[in-house]
């Protein structure tokens, strides 16, 4: 069981799940391959890039043990790190013609990094299910998905969140926390974006 969570976890990591639901949601949505590929490129190159780096350049030193940084307390530079390139990446989005759910998914991923960067300061939190679950509710909001579409989707983040508890990566509680904080930043933003 050990084996198959932590294949899992690895699978579904953020930095895969990540630019894979940005490609999904493109693919989904016909956009169209000028605007997409600006999109994807400011999105993946100022937003996953630098984080990515980071904790690259932190596991090879030795300061990190994993590249989930399993204890919190050194996630600290990656969550500033990540709320400063999504906060200067939705800036950069705002002056392109970009569909509006990449503006939104900006505005939630700030939301969900800020929120994150605070609950971690008390608990850690879940954001391997942060994550999938914010990228189910992307899916959901904007993919016009099909019914088994949404099944796979909801296999895949209680593989996740079972994934995390079974390698005792996190608790119960925080696995519920990163998924409840994917979900609500993903919803406030939609909302936001609906009612400007």
């Amino acid at each position: 069981m050990m084996k198959i969570a932590k294949i899992i976890s690895t699978v579904l990591h953020p930095f895969v799940v990540i630019p894979a639901t940005l490609f999904l949601l493109v693919e989904i949505n016909n956009i169209s391959a000028e605007k997409s590929i600006l999109w994807l490129l400011i999105t993946i190159t100022l937003t996953i890039l630098p984080v990515l780096i980071i904790v690259l350049i932190g596991r090879i030193s030795g300061k990190y043990n994993d590249l989930d940084i399993s204890n919190r307390l050194l996630r600290e530079d990656v969550y500033r790190i990540g709320i400063a390139s999504v906060f200067i990446a939705s800036i950069v989005l705002m002056f392109f013609d970009v569909p509006i759910f990449a503006k939104s998914i900006q505005i939630a991923g700030l939301l969900s990094l800020i929120t994150s960067w605070l609950i971690n300061r008390v608990t850690k939190i879940s954001v391997h299910t942060l994550v999938i679950a914010g990228a189910a509710t992307l899916l959901i909001l904007y993919g016009n998905l099909l019914p088994v579409h949404i099944f796979i989707i909801v296999v895949c983040l209680i593989s996740v969140a079972t994934a995390r508890i079974v390698t005792k990566s996190h608790s119960f509680s925080q696995v519920i926390l990163g998924g409840a904080v994917g979900v609500f930043s993903n919803l406030l933003a939609y909302w936001l974006f609906l009612i400007l």
